[in-house]
């Protein structure tokens, strides 16, 4: 595991492994055999930050993510902490009023969700199929600054005693 220091996030151990092991496989689909390389998966995620960014997601935002378990989520997951933005991954199995209820609360910038989950109605919240996210040419990226006390990511719990609760994690947490 690396040495994390009081500057690194997120985003920076993603680089750093990216750079130093760029050939190495980064992910592969266990069913189908494909795989992609840290570089590979680096210029995806960022190619998505830059197009985020474009729809005017910044440091601060937060992105709400209706995805299943699959690569896309995990580029979002990095690309969201690129940008400084805080992402709010949605239970998938949440059923639409749950998942209004969930978007009321967090107030994201945008809401980003798979092909196979239909953007809920009744919201004024911009959303986006993923597919929609994955511009064809390279869109240039800088990452935020951010820090390990800079929140990254909020979770909803359950809600099985009441209302879910949002739990936010920080780059340190996370790290």
């Amino acid at each position: 595991m690396p040495e994390t220091t009081p500057k690194a996030s997120i985003w920076a151990i993603l680089a750093d492994t990216a750079a130093r092991t760029p050939d190495a496989i980064a992910t592969c689909d266990a069913s189908g055999g494909s795989s992609r390389t840290y570089r590979e998966l680096f210029a995806s995620i960022r190619r998505r930050a830059g197009r985020l960014r474009e729809l005017g997601v910044g440091s601060g935002d937060r992105v709400a993510l209706l995805e299943g378990n699959r690569e896309s989520f995990l580029e979002l997951y990095f690309a969201t902490a690129g940008l400084g933005a805080i992402l709010v991954p949605l239970n998938t199995r949440l059923a639409a009023p749950e998942v209004r209820e969930v978007l009321r609360a967090c107030e994201p910038k945008v809401l980003v969700h798979g092909d196979e989950f239909a953007s809920p109605s009744e919201t004024s919240i911009p959303s986006f199929e993923i597919a929609r996210l994955e511009p064809s040419t390279d869109i240039p990226f800088i990452p935020a600054p951010v820090s390990h006390g800079d929140v990254a990511q909020l979770y909803f719990t359950s809600g099985t005693t009441g209302t879910p609760k949002g739990v936010m994690l920080t780059h340190g947490n996370v790290l």
